[in-house]
């Protein structure tokens, strides 16, 4: 048996500067409240028997703080050694009620779901609109991840408009020395014409474009949380549409495109994709997992049992 935070048996160090302290005050009036020292001392012995208790409670407790273990063999788990990223569009244009609520909050949904696919690969998310924010750097520790997500908002007072550019500039950094560079997007296209520029600088960096389109070809206004309707320099209504653009975007650097749909299941085709296309080529890799056998919940326990002891009612034969 060994103790995985062996540093907090330290803390036994102490126990004789209490017990000393005891002997000199004869009670404990300097350590305990009134309401406690009334609990523990009801006679002489019974103060000795009751203090050996709690002293007791202490020392289980420290056991318990230093986590006793049982070291047994390691184990070693295959993990995918796959990394993506997923960008989400967070300009005005998202705020469309065409997708219920509306297509931001239809896009946060959708990665959640995505989120539950995954198998312990690792993901980064970046919001973006005219800038590209960064959400999560990977990571494999997806309730995290899915956190983030859940509270990311999108402010309206910064977004503009939708520089996919400035977002694969940023994107790329972040992917740093790998080579394999598949990315998934989350978006209605925005109002570019072209993805020319896009297309060959992902391309160039060797970045594959997943895009799953959100939004319909009818389209709808943008409402502001404010009710506020969004109009063009001329005052007429914006209607915002699902851009058929961007479905350049993914042909054309070697991913996929996807229309949203309200199928549960709809992302698992383009995870699939990613796994098959990328996954292949890579090792998985090996994990070591302690397999340890922890036993802090027994001195826990007697720790417990003990205090309790030491605030109970119990008498001493002989004492009334």
């Amino acid at each position: 048996m060994s103790f995985d935070s062996a540093h907090n048996l330290y803390f036994l160090l102490l126990l004789p500067f209490l017990f000393f302290a005891h002997k000199k005050t004869g009670q404990y009036s300097h350590i305990f409240s009134d309401t406690m020292r009334g609990k523990i001392i009801k006679s002489t012995n019974q103060e000795k028997l009751k203090m050996f208790f709690l002293f007791a409670a202490i020392v289980c407790l420290i056991v318990a703080l230093a986590r006793p273990i049982i070291k047994n063999t390691l184990q070693n788990e295959k993990q995918p050694n796959l990394s993506f990223m997923v960008a989400f569009d967070i300009s005005k244009s998202m705020l469309a009620k065409d997708v219920k609520p509306n297509r931001f909050e239809f896009a946060k949904t959708k990665m959640q779901t995505f989120l539950d696919l995954l198998k312990g690969e690792k993901v980064g998310i970046v919001g973006f609109s005219d800038v590209t924010y960064l959400v999560t750097p990977f990571s494999n520790d997806l309730m995290s991840v899915a956190y983030l997500i859940e509270h990311t908002k999108l402010d309206t007072s910064l977004t503009q408009g939708t520089d996919f550019l400035e977002m694969l500039h940023q994107t790329d950094k972040l992917f740093v020395d790998q080579k394999e560079k598949p990315l998934i997007i989350f978006s209605d296209g925005g109002d570019q014409k072209s993805f020319q520029k896009e297309i060959a600088f992902a391309k160039e960096h060797n970045i594959t474009i997943f895009v799953y389109g959100i939004g319909t070809k009818r389209g709808s206004k943008i409402v502001g949380d404010d009710g506020i309707v969004q109009l063009d320099k001329s005052g007429n209504i914006v209607i915002s549409s699902l851009s058929s653009r961007i479905k350049e975007l993914a042909l054309q650097t070697g991913g996929a495109y996807l229309e949203y749909s309200h199928n549960p299941k709809d992302l698992q085709i383009f995870l699939d994709v990613i796994v098959e296309r990328f996954a292949l080529d890579k090792k998985e890799e090996d994990v070591i997992i302690p397999n340890n056998e922890e036993l802090f919940f027994i001195p826990l326990l007697f720790s417990l049992f003990f205090f309790g002891l030491s605030i109970s009612g119990i008498r001493l034969r002989g004492e009334s």
